[in-house]
């Protein structure tokens, strides 16, 4: 038997839909209610107290599976049970291992030496991951599977839409995001800019903006892909170079055909390339200005980057394109 362990249902329902259809999955959701905002640190804490309870109560419904498919930090409760064998089973594999920020790098290194057997596996979500995590936190090359951050959703969403585009600048995400340096540039440009973050990005909550300048805190699913999509340019601010960040709204710009400009990360590369499919700068205060004006003289510079990048998107990073990965490791032995 084959299990799925997730906290809600719209956790990667289309990863999760086509291994219970095709790999004969069953689900077992943990929390069953929608979660559409971005969760604390504290809230991520309290869910994995409430989370221990429930697995430990339910863990004869997944003793002696053959393939747990482990999303989120429930799988450090899955592998200790499975360590200290209160479950057993053949694999484990946990789904999307990214921490967002690389200071909590140690305490992972910690808990997957306590946690680690031959039986956990990550799947990770950029081949910049997958080269740097054997050193970085002590597990082997061997147990560290690579799947493109794609279209995991075959569904309509993931059809364009046509819309107007309007003339402002978008940019939206939570996690590793330089909203404060973004904005300090848009003050000096008379461009409108429309940021999209979480309440949880409270470095920019109190600072005073300018009126070309509109901050929106955890809006719908469906508002910010309206907001991206009908945007002239998309803007991605990265405050470091870290691992996984930033993919879930640069598959927007994709499937959107989205002219976009990126600050530099190893994982954003395996997404666009410079000149072609969209614009990668190093530093936002000194390069961003530049490329905004050469933008918008050019509207058919703006056009092909959008083109390219969508290219890219169906063939690398559409649900087509993606699946026959994670078939791959669910069939490996």
């Amino acid at each position: 038997m084959n299990q799925i362990i997730r906290d809600t249902i719209d956790s990667y329902p289309g990863a999760c839909n086509y291994l219970m259809q095709t790999h004969n999955f069953n689900d077992f959701c943990l929390i069953k209610k929608s979660n559409t905002s971005f969760a604390s640190k504290k809230k991520i804490v309290f869910n994995l107290f409430i989370v221990f309870f429930k697995l430990l109560f339910n863990r004869k419904k997944l003793h002696k599976s053959n393939i747990i498919f482990s999303i989120g930090y429930a799988t450090l409760i899955i592998a200790f049970f499975n360590k200290i064998h209160f479950i057993q089973c053949n694999r484990i594999y946990w789904w999307g291992f990214f921490p967002h920020n690389k200071k909590y790098l140690p305490v992972f290194r910690i808990l997957i030496k306590f946690l680690t057997t031959d039986r956990l596996h990550l799947i990770v979500f950029s081949k910049f991951e997958k080269k740097q995590y054997p050193e970085l936190i002590g597990i082997k090359n061997d147990n560290i599977h690579y799947i493109p951050y794609g279209e995991f959703n075959h569904s309509p969403e993931s059809v364009i839409v046509p819309s107007r585009i309007k003339d402002y600048y978008f940019s939206g995400g939570y996690s590793n995001r330089d909203y404060v340096k973004l904005i300090d540039v848009f003050r000096r440009i008379n461009k409108k800019l429309i940021i999209i973050c979480s309440k949880n990005n409270k470095e920019i909550l109190s600072i005073d903006t300018p009126a070309n300048i509109e901050i929106f805190q955890d809006l719908s699913s469906g508002l910010f892909e309206k907001y991206l999509r009908e945007s002239k340019v998309v803007i991605i601010p990265f405050k470091y170079n870290s691992g996984a960040s930033g993919q879930s709204v640069m598959l927007r710009c994709m499937r959107n055909k989205k002219t976009v400009i990126v600050t530099r990360t190893d994982v954003i590369k395996d997404y666009v390339d410079d000149g072609i499919s969209g614009i990668i700068i190093d530093d936002l205060q000194e390069e961003l200005q530049s490329k905004i004006d050469y933008l918008e003289k050019d509207e058919s510079a703006r056009s092909e980057l959008g083109e390219n990048l969508y290219k890219k998107y169906v063939e690398e990073f559409s649900y087509e394109a993606i699946i026959p990965y994670l078939s791959k490791i669910i069939n490996s032995k």
